[in-house]
């Protein structure tokens, strides 16, 4: 559902699928040379359909080119952003130099920030005025541009058009109220009553994993999203000691944020599954600072651009992210994903969570709602209820899925999805989604009741977050397991993913039965049978993609892979 933006007695109201959030003037007079504002310019790149190729190219098995990813400087001479000038323009507005007010550029140029006082950050908008204001019960406080001034931030007017062309004004720099979408952290769910709670051993098997001895050497790393989690080592290292004892003495570091707020949980389940599965790999993790940022999309984007900077470093392989966006807006999606085709085109894997909504109506009936990071350059991951009693492997329920509503259906997933509307006919009402659209998720893993260390102790619960960086961290061996044999790593997931779907009989197991029925379904009448979901089938389904990845198998598949 689009969001929707009222103006009202200088009160801003935000209203989406999830959630409302009212923007109110805090009548604090701003230090104007003394307090600081964050500004963030995403720069639009010239590559236009080059990028796309070289990805293709890199990330297609079939390719004579497979594995060959761009170095970050091949990708900065493709990008030709021209950071130049707004950086000039930043400088000759505040009458500044980089001594005097430093700027930091991305090494591909397509990222700029800047933290000048309130009174520069101004200028460099042409004059726009600037306020405080805060929202929910005063927890989220912002320096924005005043809501009669904010059509000119978004549409450009307040910068010079040479730089207003280069740049993704619909971001909103950072100072746009409107902009701020809500998080959407999936929701962790209680782990009793089903089945006893799946430990990493149970994992293990599921996955048909064989944990690798430790590298005598490493190449690249693991990387996780995290959002104000408040996160705590102490619950990461209780973890190991209880469930991974050869882990123990393993830490995660932080390399950007700071850890604030109370322990959510979530970051420390992230990192648990990530390492657990990305072993004996260094684990960066990046928090960042719900309150600084006005959108969702737009910390993903940045996240994004930091790990293609980090190729030239500690090289991360796969990041995994357990958080999304809360309400749909096209241009900021396009942008985003823009970001994570050029973190695969240098080989990185951007794996996302893709959600705990199950198929999640909208209120009036009319569509499933599938607004997360769902674009073509990201590797979705849902959800299977695993026991490891029965052996029973059945769609978790929690699980969210579908189609989307705005990216076209992908051609390396052209024939899983035919395939799928031929073998099933327990179909929701066809004016509840598209078919020609990107289906959701890509593959499944294990999330329902499976063991946890968090603020609440020895916590079992029930998620795609634990399933989304276990898988992340499969991927991280496997790229190891390639760099001791001097080659390069898997980087854009999806086209191989599906590649051994169709000539790997035993690389995925196929999940046949369940389905992410609504627990809160809004339809009635005829529509009543939408509430029911999406049903798994055999092959590729839009509740656990082409099913729960068998580790090992996959391991002997790219191995020959060039």
């Amino acid at each position: 559902m689009a969001a929707r933006f009222a103006l009202l007695l200088a009160v801003w109201s935000l209203s989406s699928a999830t959630s409302t959030i009212t923007w109110s003037p805090t009548n604090r007079l701003i230090s104007t040379e003394n307090e600081r504002v964050e500004i963030r310019f995403f720069l639009r790149d010239h590559a236009g359909e080059r990028l796309e190729q070289a990805l293709d190219r890199a990330s297609d098995p079939l390719s004579p080119h497979y594995s060959q990813h761009l170095t970050t400087a091949e990708l900065a001479t493709l990008l030709s952003c021209r950071s130049d000038l707004v950086v000039q323009h930043i400088h000759s507005s505040t009458n500044t130099t980089h001594s005097s007010l430093p700027v930091r550029v991305s090494l591909t140029g397509d990222f700029v920030a800047v933290t000048p006082t309130v009174s520069q950050a101004s200028k460099i908008f042409g004059g726009l005025p600037l306020e405080e204001y805060s929202a929910l019960q005063g927890t989220v406080e912002k320096i924005g541009v005043e809501p009669a001034h904010e059509a000119k931030l978004l549409k450009g007017d307040a910068l010079p058009a040479e730089v207003a062309n280069e740049v993704y004004c619909d971001y909103g720099f950072g100072l746009a109220l409107s902009a701020f979408t809500p998080r959407h952290r999936h929701t962790r769910r209680s782990g009793s009553g089903y089945y006893p709670p799946n430990t990493p051993k149970d994992l293990y098997k599921i996955y048909n994993y064989t944990a690798p001895a430790k590298w005598a050497s490493t190449n690249g790393a693991n990387a996780i999203f995290m959002e104000s989690s408040g996160m705590k080592d102490r619950h990461v290292k209780k973890f190991f000691k209880e469930y991974v004892p050869e882990l123990v003495g393993e830490t995660p570091e932080l390399v950007y944020g700071t850890i604030q707020g109370s322990d959510d949980g979530e970051g420390a389940m992230d990192l648990e599954y990530i390492m657990t599965f990305g072993r004996y790999l260094p684990t960066k993790y990046y928090d960042f600072n719900y309150n600084n940022f006005p959108s969702i999309y737009e910390e993903p984007a940045e996240w994004a651009s930091m790990l293609v900077d980090a190729q030239t470093t500690y090289k991360p392989w796969s990041a995994s992210s357990s958080y999304g966006p809360s309400a749909p807006n096209t241009a900021r999606q396009e942008a985003t994903d823009r970001a994570f085709t050029k973190a695969g085109a240098v080989g990185v894997s951007i794996i996302f969570a893709n959600g705990d909504d199950s198929c999640d109506i909208l209120d009036d009936c009319s569509a499933y709602n599938v607004d997360r990071p769902a674009g073509p350059h990201t590797t979705l991951v849902g959800g299977v209820s695993c026991d490891s009693t029965s052996g029973a492997r059945t769609v978790w329920d929690g699980t969210s899925g579908g189609f989307t509503s705005h990216w076209d259906l992908p051609s390396w997933q052209k024939d899983a999805v035919e395939h799928y509307f031929n073998v099933t006919t327990d179909l929701p009402t066809a004016h509840m989604y598209d078919r020609t659209k990107r289906g959701d998720p890509d593959v499944g893993l294990c999330a329902g009741n499976i063991v946890s260390y968090d603020v609440h102790g020895d916590d079992p619960g029930g998620g795609t977050s634990f399933s989304s960086p276990a898988f992340a961290g499969m991927i991280s061996s496997l790229n190891q397991h390639r760099a001791a044999k001097n080659k390069a790593p898997l980087g854009f997931l999806n086209p191989l993913l599906y590649h051994l779907h169709t000539t790997c009989a035993d690389c995925f197991y196929d999940v046949t039965e369940g389905s992410n029925k609504s627990p809160n379904c809004p339809c009635s009448g005829n529509d009543k049978r939408n509430c029911d979901g999406w049903h798994a089938a055999p092959g590729w389904d839009p509740t656990t993609g082409v099913g729960i990845p068998q580790f090992n198998n996959i391991l002997r598949e790219v191995m020959l892979l060039p």
